[in-house]
């Protein structure tokens, strides 16, 4: 899902250029002796529940790539791996056995569990300092996503195994991505157990509302001209739909998908249950005003649903999880 590292790392270099355009003072008056620094996952200045919400890591890739290709001088170890849940007590305890073993003093923000050691950064104190920021803002985000991601996929399990939930598709995202970021976003999203849908207008064709307004308001016609241009290629249409009629005109004209667009879980259930029935081979997707509260009546209802997609997902869910940086010492 990552682009390859040679666009990664110019993306990267990117970000670098947009912080430090010009000389950077604040660096050159630290100086270039080497130095140890630690990042800490900040467990007691986020604003949601941290006891009971999985904070799933995500970035770690990212991060590699910019400190050995972009930092090179700077040498990062890992103390935890992509994917883990920095909420876990076993994880936890694990982490700070391990940064005690490499001999940096627990402090008592460390053996409170409130701060929590993920990686341990050597190199050049300026450099530590020049990246410091790029670094934290990419895992606050990315991890952001990846723990809303992972909170509904969990629901979703959840309701199937406790409740008897009917759904038994997929969650995905959306196309409601920052600029810049969109693979960054969608890879956290699938770190976190959903689905990342299409990544760019050229993936897959998908004809809104306003495509159909522009065609006069004929699903058939947008159907029909968005076959001819694609020709002989496998590329997927799907169509956005106001109502059952639409979904069945849209199925009749050869979309592939259909996305019941703003549909409550009452009328999701009852326009699939009747399409699946007329278009066996359609894949139907319902979209609007999804978060993880209103998802649950979704679950409980729609059995012929195969995807609920989900802004809210590569916007963070507004889970801000907090990181920091600090310059430390082993006690030898």
């Amino acid at each position: 899902m990552l682009p390859p590292r040679k666009l990664l790392v110019q993306k990267l270099t990117s970000y670098i250029e947009e912080d430090i355009p010009a000389f950077d003072v604040s660096a050159a008056i630290v100086g270039d002796s080497i130095k140890t620094s630690t990042i800490f996952y900040k467990k007691s200045n986020n604003d949601f529940n941290s006891d009971t919400l999985p904070i799933i890591m995500s970035g770690i890739p990212i991060l590699t790539v910019l400190f050995e290709d972009c930092f090179p001088n700077l040498k990062v170890n890992w103390l935890v791996g992509e994917g883990d849940n920095l909420n876990d007590e076993a994880t936890i305890s694990n982490l700070l056995k391990l940064y005690g073993s490499l001999k940096y003093p627990t402090q008592s923000q460390c053996e409170k569990k409130l701060k929590v050691p993920i990686a341990i950064v050597e190199g050049p104190v300026y450099q530590l300092l020049q990246v410091e920021r790029l670094c934290l803002n990419i895992l606050s985000h990315l991890t952001g996503i990846s723990s809303i991601s992972r909170k509904v996929q969990n629901l979703v399990l959840s309701e199937i195994e406790k409740n008897g939930a009917k759904f038994r598709g997929e969650i995905a995202a959306t196309r409601k991505t920052t600029p810049g970021l969109r693979h960054f976003e969608k890879y956290a999203v699938m770190v976190g157990g959903c689905k990342p849908h299409r990544m760019d207008l050229s993936q897959m064709v998908m004809l809104k509302d306003n495509h159909v307004d522009a065609c006069g308001g004929s699903i058939s016609k947008c159907v029909k001209r968005a076959r001819s241009l694609c020709g002989c290629n496998t590329q997927k249409i799907e169509v956005e739909c106001r109502s059952l009629q639409d979904a069945r005109e849209a199925a009749q004209a050869g979309a592939d998908i259909v996305m019941l667009d703003n549909f409550n879980a009452v009328q999701a259930r009852d326009a699939s249950d009747v399409l699946v029935k007329e278009f066996p081979n359609l894949v139907i997707e319902v979209s609007g005003g999804l978060n993880p509260e209103t998802v649950l009546e979704y679950l409980k209802e729609c059995s012929n649903v195969h995807v609920l997609s989900m802004g809210i997902l590569t916007e963070g869910g507004g889970i801000k999880v907090d990181f920091s940086m600090k310059i430390t010492e082993t006690t030898q």
